[in-house]
């Protein structure tokens, strides 16, 4: 009664409170009145009130555990004192908010029965704790169990990292302070209370990756199916953390002027009040006047095209920084000009330091401007004829960018810039020569001419300090001429040059020589090894050109040498070489055998060479090798690149559309698939690849799996269950391998991959994702060609150590494999492959994956070893498959004694070194895959004889019993 009516001395005290206003005090009286009429706890007043308090949280946590999910309201939230309660009601005067909300709800993703971890990372200040809290008002509802905890890089620095466990489960349980003893094992005593329910949790400015370990433990009390958000300024803290980083984008200049307005002014802003704003700002305008430094146009943004007076710049005596550009890219799309000068310019003015106008509609600039101070002139696609009439004083200008101005003959105007370091000419297609008077810019370093096709010769001048000179597309040049001996890049491609200069050899600087599509190039100049510091030399598309220098095997430096669809029919040999690609050469037929001793090679592109029909051993350090489209190749060398025992690195092999691919050459790259996959086991440890690539990929036609593979399935699916424990095997590795088959040859492709998605059971009814690349193919060189042929088997090598960073991350297994402290059911015992054929977005039809396989490889060996092993295994095979000639009997029967080391040997009373071994075949199972070896050993006199297993010793008496069959 006394608080549904404001009586008694609960009415009294409310009706002092005179500082409340009257609205106020109303809504008050409304409120209470109706609080009145719901059913309540009533305390006397003498009884312990934070007991009474406990005493209601209880019954509410009981109603809510009773309430349908989709039905609850959430139960309670620990908030920062500054929060605000308007969150979900302010939407739309949070600027930019619902795009960004809608982006980061896409990861939510509600359907989803996983738990997923998302991560919100930005620079301090971009608004990731907004995002944060009205995610978090927006699905709480959603969730009977849900929390925010905010600003925990302060909460932790002023209480303790180990207080974090505790408010966490205050909020969710209602669990006191003083109930959690450690944040060592916090969750154990309420885990299972935890596990009833998913749970929502929000974890705001989190500074340090201990503060996310403290508050979510070993995940093991998150049910499937929850939602944990973390907000960071440092992405680092949560990569293994999280399954999707959200990075919070800038604000658009919209939003971004919108955000600025509600705070600079009152957001409740009337019309009047805009009336205002604009009046002072024309004020702000007219004030400026003659004081205007800088001014920055993008016509971008124009609606129309307006005209300016000429003597619109004559009061800004102090203007320094003048810029009108479209923020379009004119590469794209032809820039719109916009700005009109019907009666010319006056520009009086000589405090201009840069001056950049898109489209400058003048021929020239004014005659009346003083560049004293200029030191950055651009006028790309402009309509200038000439810079200026007359000389100008421009000894501080340092850059010019003329590009794309069509009507540009004259380089006038410049002759004093002795100071000028970059000039860019390109697109200026009415320049026929260069003015003589540039040999004075003696500070030149960059000189940009591509496609200026009216230049037909450069003059004779000495530009003492360029380094970079660019002719490219001057389709009009015929004859270069040296015109700076510290020239350390030059451009000529696609010029109509057809031969070098012999005083080319004076340039002892350069580094890069690009003669792409010098179609009229006929012959190289012998004097190639005089080039010392030559690193790179493109002569790509010289279709006339059939000889290389014969002396250029002797370049020191040379690394990337590009021969593309040239005529040479000889490869040169330079060993310095890292790069060479020899693609759309119809004249090799072969590689030379001495190229496994170029050791520094790590790319050979032999694209559409279509007349080469076998490969040697390729070098031992080739990373990227690329036979795609050679439609005569038949065999490949065994191995077919020497194996080293060095560090490894990623390496990629490929022979799509090698349609004449003979059965033995790919089972010799399958072959070599095997022994490489053994060796990148054996040395995981010294490699560096990031994410899940692969280490090892190649792709051959063929319609079989390898038989080295230990699990194989028909069609796009390959279960299998994982051992217990799987990961104490040192476990380094596995190799997977799809058939892919394209029947239908006459349909045009632009790309392809095939992708393997692995699930693994991390719990029962739980599974954790990972995806790989198998293998891909993509047409950058425009060829126009029918797609792979019917079937071709994809290979490749992953290393777990991802998989096994992210199961730890996890909790799902221990990093210490031989101390797990986990049980064997945590450790994921069932897992599924599944390969698709997709083209980036979606699957392709029509292309299927007929079988797929797989293998693991089991790591710890040395590179030695395995080599040696490898090596054996290989004789071995080829000893089984051998054929023994018709002539022989059932009786026939050789012998041959060989001294043995056998591998492992554990008997202390037998030496390696005494022991004979009689080693006999059968003829009659000589044509059998299983082909046997009886082995007898012969001890010292006076020794026993040692009971060795057939297995540890075939390998090493094979070597000898080839020679008698």
């Amino acid at each position: 009664y006394e608080v549904r009516f404001q009586r008694g001395r609960f009415g009294y005290l409310f009706n002092k409170l005179r500082h409340v206003d009257v609205d106020k005090k109303k809504q008050w009286s409304e409120a209470l009145n109706s609080v009145a009429d719901r059913i309540g706890f009533c305390f006397d007043g003498k009884s312990d009130e934070n007991k009474f308090i406990d005493s209601i949280v209880e019954k509410v946590k009981q109603a809510l555990s009773k309430i349908q999910l989709d039905e609850s309201k959430g139960n309670s939230v620990f908030l920062s004192k500054n929060t605000s309660l308007r969150l979900g009601r302010e939407n739309n005067e949070i600027y930019g908010l619902k795009q960004r909300l809608d982006e980061l709800e896409e990861k939510f993703d509600l359907d989803c029965q996983e738990t997923r971890y998302l991560g919100v990372v930005g620079m301090p200040g971009i608004g990731k704790t907004t995002l944060a809290r009205e995610l978090y008002e927006t699905w709480q509802c959603k969730f009977v169990s849900h929390v925010l905890i905010q600003d925990i890089r302060r909460t932790s620095k002023e209480l303790g990292l180990d207080c974090l466990p505790a408010l966490l489960l205050k909020e969710l349980l209602g669990v006191r302070n003083s109930d959690v003893k450690s944040s060592q094992g916090a969750y154990e005593s309420y885990k299972s209370e935890l596990l009833k329910h998913k749970v929502l949790v929000v974890l705001d400015d989190v500074s340090d990756r201990k503060q996310i370990e403290v508050l979510l433990g070993r995940c093991d009390w998150i049910r499937q199916g929850s939602r944990i958000v973390i907000s960071t300024s440092d992405k680092s803290l949560i990569q293994d953390v999280v399954d999707y980083t959200y990075v919070v984008p800038q604000l658009n200049h919209k939003d971004g002027l919108g955000h600025f307005g509600r705070y600079a002014f009152d957001h409740h802003s009337s019309k009047h009040n805009n009336e205002v704003i604009m009046k002072l700002s024309k004020e702000f305008v007219h004030y400026e006047g003659e004081n205007v430094r800088g001014i920055f146009l993008n016509m971008n943004e124009m609606k129309r095209e307006m005209s300016l007076d000429s003597s619109t710049f004559e009061p800004m005596h102090d203007l320094r920084y003048l810029k009108i550009y479209s923020s379009g890219c004119p590469q794209q799309c032809r820039p719109n000009n916009k700005i009109n000068l019907p009666d010319g310019l006056n520009f009086p003015l000589k405090e201009v330091r840069y001056l950049h106008w898109l489209e400058f509609p003048l021929k020239e600039l004014p005659p009346d401007f003083n560049p004293c101070n200029l030191v950055d002139l651009k006028l790309p696609y402009s309509k200038i004829e000439r810079i200026w009439s007359d000389d100008k004083d421009t000894s501080k200008l340092k850059w010019v960018d003329l590009n794309h101005a069509s009507n540009l003959r004259f380089l006038s105007g410049l002759s004093k810039a002795r100071n000028l370091q970059r000039l860019n000419l390109e697109g200026c297609t009415k320049m026929e020569t260069l003015p003589h008077d540039m040999q004075h810019m003696r500070s030149l370093l960059f000189l940009n001419l591509k496609g200026c096709t009216s230049l037909n010769s450069l003059p004779e001048i000495s530009l003492v300090s360029l380094e970079t000179l660019i002719l490219s597309n001057c389709s009009n040049l015929k004859e270069f001429r040296v015109i700076s001996q510290n020239l350390e890049a030059l451009y000529l491609d696609g010029t109509s040059v057809k031969k070098l200069p012999l005083d080319i050899i004076i340039l002892k600087r350069l580094a890069l020589l690009n003669m792409k599509g010098c179609t009229k190039l006929k012959e190289f100049p012998d004097c190639l090894d005089d080039l010392k510091a030559l690193k790179e030399l493109i002569l790509s598309d010289c279709s006339k050109l059939q000889h290389f220098p014969a002396n250029g095997e002797s370049i020191k430096v040379l690394e990337t040498l590009r021969l593309d669809a040239t005529g040479l029919t000889e490869i040169p040999k330079i060993s310095s070489l890292q790069c060479l690609c020899l693609s759309k050469n119809d004249q090799i037929i072969s590689l030379p055998d001495n190229i496994s001793e170029l050791y520094q090679l790590k790319w050979l592109d032999l694209k559409y060479c279509k007349s080469l029909t076998s490969i040697p051993k390729l070098p031992p350090n080739l990373q990227h090798f690329d036979a795609h489209g050679c439609c005569s190749l038949k065999t490949v060398s065994n191995p077919l690149a020497c194996l080293t025992t060095t560090q490894q690195i990623c390496s990629t092999f490929i022979f799509t559309n090698c349609n004449k691919l003979e059965m033995s050459a790919k089972k010799d790259i399958s072959s070599f698939a095997q022994r490489k996959c053994q060796l990148l086991s054996d040395a995981q440890n010294s490699c560096n690849v990031s994410d899940l690539e692969p280490l090892f990929s190649t792709c051959f036609p063929g319609s079989e799996l390898p038989s080295w593979l230990g699990h194989e399935a028909v069609g796009c699916m390959l279960e299998l269950r994982m051992p217990p424990h799987w990961r104490e095997n040192k476990l380094a590795g596995l190799a997977l391998c799809a058939v892919v088959s394209f029947p239908n040859s006459q349909v045009q492709m632009k790309c392809f991959s095939v992708k393997c998605t692995l699930k693994l059971e991390v719990k029962e009814g739980s599974w954790i994702d990972f995806s790989f690349p198998v293998g891909s193919w993509r047409n950058q060189d425009n060829v126009v060609e029918n797609t792979a042929s019917p079937e071709h088997v994809f290979i490749v090598y992953i290393s777990c150590s991802k998989i096994f960073k992210r199961l730890e991350s996890q909790h799902f297994i221990s990093s210490d494999p031989t101390k797990s402290t986990l049980s064997s059911k945590c450790s994921p015992t069932k897992a599924s492959f599944k390969f698709t054929v997709t083209d980036g977005t979606s699957e392709i039809p029509g292309l299927e994956v007929l079988k797929c396989g797989l293998r693991f490889f089991i790591g710890g060996e040395s590179s030695g070893e395995c080599l040696k092993k490898l090596e054996v295994k290989d004789a071995e095979q080829n000893l089984s498959a051998q054929k023994l000639s018709d002539n022989w009997t059932s009786e026939s029967v050789t012998t041959t004694e060989v001294a043995v080391s056998p591998e492992n040997a554990n008997s202390a009373e037998q030496s390696p070194e005494t022991a004979t071994t009689a080693v006999t075949a059968s003829p009659e199972k000589a044509n059998s895959a299983e082909f046997q070896m009886e082995i007898s050993t012969t001890p010292r006199e006076g020794q026993p004889r040692p009971c060795i297993k057939t297995s540890k010793w075939v390998c090493f008496a094979c070597f000898d019993l080839r020679k008698h069959l």
